[in-house]
């Protein structure tokens, strides 16, 4: 089995290297395809793909059309809007995300911005940008 990571961000430990090497071969891009032609190209003979949002936009039907040996599909967000999914569905490409990729993040972001519209700190901050040193905003 052939693994193709066309992610550049993907950070493996030793651990992880070695189970996927189990797998068989694996190749990890080192700088993101920037075309249809050039993805197409690099998974033509892969058999399982680890894909990040690419730089040109989708995985397309195309890319997904031209990948005679792909059977599996693993997206690094929690997203597929990116991928074009009917069209590895009729291939019957398994396709997964990471469900709980940034679980943390989106919390802690929850809370900032309730803090944010709780006490006001953008309408006050964009008032003092403006030079108005009061804020009649409370």
């Amino acid at each position: 089995m052939k693994i193709v990571c066309l992610s550049t961000e993907s950070k493996w430990t030793d651990s992880e290297l070695a189970n996927l090497k189990k797998l068989g071969a694996f190749v990890q891009i080192s700088t993101p395809p920037q075309s249809e032609v050039e993805t197409i190209k690099l998974l033509e003979d892969a058999d399982y793909a680890i894909v990040a949002p690419l730089p040109f936009g989708r995985l397309s039907a195309k890319i997904i059309e031209s990948s005679p040996k792909l059977k599996g599909i693993s997206i690094v967000t929690t997203r597929f809007a990116w991928v074009d999914i009917e069209p590895a569905r009729k291939k019957r490409i398994v396709v997964s995300n990471l469900p709980g990729y940034s679980t943390v993040s989106v919390a802690e972001l929850a809370l900032g911005l309730m803090l944010d519209v709780s006490r006001k700190i953008g309408l006050s901050r964009a008032s003092t940008r403006t030079g108005n040193r009061t804020f009649d905003g409370y």
